[in-house]
């Protein structure tokens, strides 16, 4: 996979160390081996290198005292990251540390940037706290914290872009020395922390532009400096030190609150925000006696004695904010302890939720050198707007269904206007903020844009999430049933959510869609695919998409049913094994909090019983529709969608004939001359069906009726035909015309063919000699057999000879044999014809012995990904003539990978790890000697 233009040349891949996708979070240990990987990687990319985490999710941890990593102490300082983007790239918390787990992911270390300057970036990326799924643990400070650059790190610059930062439990990053910036990130459910008593620097910066916070439902404070918010609850802002803040553009809306509470600093500047609170979360919030939870979204506390405190607000917009919009608080009551509050524009303003007191407020302190241009105050339950003293001066304000003027003492209002408009202030619209927002290196010109909203092709269809209408087009032909197909092709290489609306359905809640698709070719990349979406209950939300589907996942060689919450993507489960260029029905049905999916190819019979059935209640109701997330071709040929409880129909359901194969089964290897069985009805009429089948594309012929088996029936001659596999394709067609087809595949193999595996238990007097049968010769059946003789002799003997109608191994005890002697054998198959395998010998043990498998265990590491095992062993060979052993994994009688190791002498041990992506039913250890003597061992799984 391509890496993105912005990560570095020499950027070091973890996954080069090691680390492995684990979504799942499995508790199999892999979070471990992820965090060994980060460090080693670390400290492979040195002293500020550059790390690359490429397209995946990676939970990391670790089981014993410390789950994060420390540049400067695990690994080379001054480490940046970067990654594929914020919905690609996750490196996770694992909820599987124990509660004396230290809950940081990562560790800017104290003392290692204090003279060296470095700037640490971090790109393209989704850090995910886990928090919510860490229970009790995050009291021990687990999942806690995401970034941590602690004090004594004064030459540090942490850079944050594009970076998603969620489910943290007290911060997404504290920030305690060192200049920071963040641009276009998303810190969900808590935000940034500042700290820092003893930086008395003025020369320090802190730069956060278009970011966003989006929780509605924490029960957190969010400890938040220079940032939009979002759906958030408690404090945003502790911004300690009194250093100079500088000025940054912000935006929030929705039901969060944004709060500033500035503490010990000369000079705080809040600008181009918005800001709208979840009331009912600041209600809840403990009362303590840093903050109180529903005071509202600017508070400043506590200025040092020798310091007057400045906020200074430009082009700020307050919405539904309880209690006091404004409270500049002393919480010592010192009186030297002053506050001066100016501003430009600044507008409260639809308070209706209760700002049960005055708007502008001062408690212990006074405001002082009062100078603002305009304010205005409208629609809020306050008794009074101000309740204030000091002296100063405003110039403007406009005020209506807001209570009294209030107390002012000193300071001069001297324009005031009773009704009018409330003031509109020029913030960042939602769009322009977050990690889904567009940066300035990627915008485009907006003269040059195209408008996408409407497609004269499709006037009840809407792009939806990445999707414009260019995405989406008509194809015609005779393979599709109407003659056409909705056709889903990105123009371009990135992948990303994209998605196709039906707007006739509406948004149900109780929906079930069939549909009929193929994607022609599965992406090259195997570690790619995710093709050809159906959605349910779909939506978009403040922090990405929401919703069901189903889809091709062609890496895991299976159907998938996962969902979006948030933008974050969780799998309910995978069936199935989905084939490229090749037409399926799927049924996907959402009632009540039950799901249901099932998928069928379209020359098959719909099955009764569903493929998954799970519940979930993330989502209610939503848009129905079509999607992919790979940009390669997807054709759908027929949609069908029914709501409220009703079943969607098929393309001529109440017509077309059944039809189904009933013999050779799909996969099967055959040979000789062979029944074939269709099963077939006819459901027009009370007519049979006519019908028909061909080989691969051959001639169609007739099928006769067999009124003892009911089936439509005929014989094929697979010695006419090549070795390889071939396709049978059956048809049945009522008297209207009505057909449906339906096809399997089988592996034809005429050829006379046998191996000679090796032997098993060999002692002083015995052994189990192995052969396997690979072919028949296109005979039913064969004769199969050993021959054996002492090394050095010329006569054969023979044993075990059995009669096999079925290919695959086959065995025979061999006994009576002398101590401390060698002997050969071969495995034989007849027919009318004879074949054998290659000749292998073994030796007899002089003490019982000779060759032994002395240990043979296994650990499973599987996961979605990967068939992996860890294969323990020991063995031993009394004569000291060992020469190799080696674990294979095999699948239906095939070695589909293997590992081996070359030893010596009379014993050795080792652990083989071995995996591939696929199946695996058996696991297989062989011992081999410098005679080629031969033992094995096989456990089935």
């Amino acid at each position: 996979m391509t890496r993105p233009e912005y990560v570095p040349d020499d950027a070091v891949d973890i996954t080069d160390y090691g680390a492995v996708s684990n979504p799942d979070d499995p508790a199999d240990g892999s979070y471990s081996t992820n965090r060994q990987a980060i460090i080693d990687a670390g400290n492979a990319a040195g002293r500020s290198g550059n790390i690359y985490v490429p397209e995946g999710t990676y939970f990391f941890g670790e089981d014993d005292s410390n789950s994060w990593i420390v540049m400067g102490a695990h690994t080379a300082a001054g480490l940046s990251f970067y990654g594929d983007g914020p919905g690609k790239s996750v490196l996770g918390m694992t909820e599987h540390c124990p509660e004396s787990a230290i809950g940081t992911m990562f560790r800017y270390n104290p003392d290692e940037y204090d003279t060296e300057t470095h700037t640490a970036t971090w790109k393209g990326l989704k850090l995910e706290g886990n928090a919510q799924n860490l229970g009790n643990k995050i009291q021990h400070g687990v999942g806690s914290l995401a970034i941590i650059s602690q004090s004594g790190n004064s030459e540090l610059t942490l850079q944050l872009d594009t970076v998603y930062i969620h489910d943290t439990y007290s911060a997404a990053v504290k920030h305690r020395e060192g200049d920071l910036r963040a641009d276009y990130c998303t810190f969900e459910r808590v935000g940034i922390e500042i700290t820092n008593d003893t930086y008395e620097s003025s020369d320090r910066s802190e730069s956060v532009d278009h970011c966003l916070i989006p929780q509605p439902d924490s029960d957190k404070s969010c400890i938040v400096d220079h940032c939009e918010f979002v759906n958030a609850s408690g404090n945003a802002i502790d911004a300690g030190g009194d250093g100079t803040i500088e000025t940054y553009s912000c935006w929030g809306s929705g039901l969060g609150v944004g709060w500033y509470k500035v503490q010990d600093c000369k000079k705080y500047v809040i600008e181009n925000t918005y800001m709208e609170p979840n009331t009912q979360a600041l209600e809840d919030l403990l009362v303590n006696d840093w903050f109180i939870g529903h005071r509202g979204p600017f508070y400043s506390v506590q200025g040092d004695t020798d310091v007057v405190p400045i906020v200074e607000t430009n082009h700020v917009k307050c919405v539904s904010t309880t209690l006091q919009s404004v409270l500049l608080y002393n919480q010592s009551n010192a009186e030297s302890n002053d506050a001066e509050w100016r501003g430009d524009m600044i507008a409260f303003h639809d308070s209706a939720n209760g700002n049960r007191d005055a708007a502008i407020r001062t408690k212990g302190n006074d405001l002082r050198n009062t100078d603002i241009n305009r304010i205005s105050v409208h629609d809020s339950d306050v008794s009074q707007i101000f309740d204030v003293t000091g002296d100063g001066a405003i110039e403007s304000l406009t005020h209506e269904n807001s209570g009294t003027i209030g107390s002012t003492e000193d300071v001069t209002i001297q324009n005031s206007e009773q009704g009018g408009d409330p003031l509109q202030p020029d913030v960042p619209s939602r769009d322009e903020v977050g990690v889904d927002a567009v940066s300035d290196a990627e915008e485009t010109d907006e003269d040059t844009e195209e408008d996408t909203t409407d497609s004269p092709l499709f006037d009840d269809w809407t792009p939806q999430w990445a999707s414009d209408s260019d995405d989406w087009s008509v194809v015609s032909g005779d393979q599709f049933a109407g003659g056409n197909a909705l056709a889903f092709e990105h123009d371009g290489e990135t992948r990303t959510r994209y998605a196709f609306s039906c707007d006739n359905v509406g948004a149900p809640a109780d929906v079930e869609v069939l549909d009929k698709f193929r994607v022609p070719a599965f992406t090259a990349d195997e570690s790619l695919g995710f093709h050809a979406r159906v959605n349910l209950r779909s939506s978009s939300s403040s922090a990405g998409e929401n919703g069901y589907w189903i889809e091709v996942e062609s890496p895991e060689n299976s159907f998938r049913l996962a969902k979006y919450t948030d933008g974050s993507l969780t799998t309910l489960g995978r069936f199935g094994t989905p084939e490229e260029d090749t037409f399926y029905y799927r049924r996907f049905r959402a009632e009540g909090n039950e799901l249901k999916a099932k998928v069928w190819k379209a020359s098959e019979n719909e099955p009764s019983e569903w493929d998954i059935v799970t519940t979930d209640s993330d989502h209610a109701d939503g848009w129905v529709g079509l999607g992919s997330f790979d940009t390669g071709l997807v054709e759908t040929d027929v949609f069908s969608v029914a709501t409220d409880g009703g079943t969607a129909s098929h393309l001529n359901s109440d017509t077309a004939p059944k039809v189904a194969w009933q013999s050779p089964n799909n996969g099967e290897t055959v040979s000789g001359t062979i029944s074939l069985e269709i099963d077939a009805e006819g459901q027009e009429d009370d007519d049979s069906p006519t019908v028909e089948y061909r080989i691969d594309d051959g001639t169609w012929q007739t099928a006769s009726y067999n009124t003892d088996t009911g089936y439509y029936e005929d014989t094929w001659d697979t010695t006419g035909t090549a070795d390889g596999d071939r396709t049978l394709e059956a048809k049945a067609t009522d008297s209207a015309g009505n057909s449906t087809n339906t096809s399997i595949t089988v592996t034809v193999d005429n050829s006379l063919s046998v191996e000679t595996i090796g032997v098993e238990n060999v002692t002083d007097a015995s052994t189990t000699l192995v052969g396997d049968v690979t072919g028949f010769g296109g005979a039913d059946g064969a004769t199969c057999y050993f021959e054996w003789r002492e090394q050095g002799t010329e006569t054969w003997n023979t044993v075990g000879e059995q009669t096999r109608s079925s290919l695959g191994e086959f065995s025979a005890d061999l006994t009576g044999l002398e101590a401390g002697t060698s002997y050969e054998f071969q495995a034989v198959v007849e027919t009318a014809d004879r074949a054998t395998g290659s000749i292998r010998s073994f030796d007899t043990g002089t003490d019982g012995t000779s060759l032994s498998i002395d240990r043979f265990a296994l650990t499973d590491k599987s996961n979605p990904s990967w068939s992996w095992y860890e294969v323990d062993w020991a063995a031993s060979d009394v004569d000291g003539e060992l020469d190799t052993v080696v674990s294979e994994l095999r699948y239906n009688g095939n070695t589909v990978t293997a590992e081996s190791t070359n030893v010596s002498g009379e014993t050795a041990s080792f652990t083989h790890e071995v995996r591939v992506q696929g199946d695996v039913d058996e696991i297989r250890l062989s011992v081999n000697d410098t005679s080629n003597d031969y033992i094995s061992e096989s456990k089935q799984i």
